[in-house]
């Protein structure tokens, strides 16, 4: 490939990196603003999270083809390829990561009102996950960056704390479905367990990016 030719592969490249970077930063914004839908009972919010998420199926599917022009214009080989292979993985993981911001959205709508003490205190729960999540979103994206593998396994210690929070999750719902007759609770009480599954898997997504991160960095496969 000669300078020029590698010139605009770069740029391409890059140009590229910059929307996975975007979607990232949509999706971290979609988050947030799942926690100030649970915190002040927000429709409004949650109708606009909703909304947003065809912005982040969009960057998905601009990324899959423009990386599909580059491999067919380029014929990028050994690193250069492994690079756009991983952007490509690491977008559809970010897309799926996005979906739960508008199923957990769809659930506030539904529910935000005439909620149950229990529910208060499970979504305070649920805060704290996604917390969690936003925050691993954001250190293995600089992992990726930063060709760091050492950031990248934190991030898999960060899965634990929220697998954590699903286990005791699930085992209060299960305890509150069990205490009452109640259909209006036990149908909110299941819809918060879908709520509770969602940001488990939320979060093996994210360990799913991990698993591509470092095997962009090192040129080998770790299964966490």
């Amino acid at each position: 490939m000669n300078a020029s030719l590698r010139k605009n592969f770069e740029n391409e490249l890059k140009e590229l990196e910059e929307k996975l970077d975007l979607m990232c930063d949509k999706t971290i914004n979609m988050y947030s603003n799942v926690i100030k839908s649970l915190e002040n009972n927000d429709k409004e919010l949650a109708l606009d999270t909703i909304k947003k998420d065809h912005e982040i199926n969009e960057l998905n599917d601009e990324i899959n083809n423009e990386a599909v022009i580059i491999i067919a214009k380029q014929g990028p080989v050994a690193i250069d390829l492994r690079t756009i292979i991983t952007i490509i993985k690491i977008s559809t993981e970010v897309e799926r990561i996005a979906d739960y911001t508008k199923n957990i959205s769809n659930y506030i709508l539904a529910f935000s009102e005439n909620q149950t003490e229990e529910l208060k205190i499970l979504n305070k729960s649920f805060i704290k996950a996604i917390e969690i999540l936003k925050s691993m979103l954001a250190k293995i994206m600089n992992a990726y960056k930063n060709d760091s593998l050492e950031e990248a396994k934190v991030v898999v210690n960060l899965d634990d704390e929220i697998d954590d929070i699903y286990r005791r999750n699930l085992e209060l719902f299960i305890g509150y479905i069990q205490k009452t007759e109640d259909k209006e609770k036990i149908n909110k009480y299941l819809q918060g367990i879908l709520v509770n599954k969602h940001l488990e898997r939320a979060g093996d997504h994210i360990t799913n990016i991990v698993e591509e991160v470092m095997y962009y960095i090192k040129g080998k496969r770790y299964r966490l």
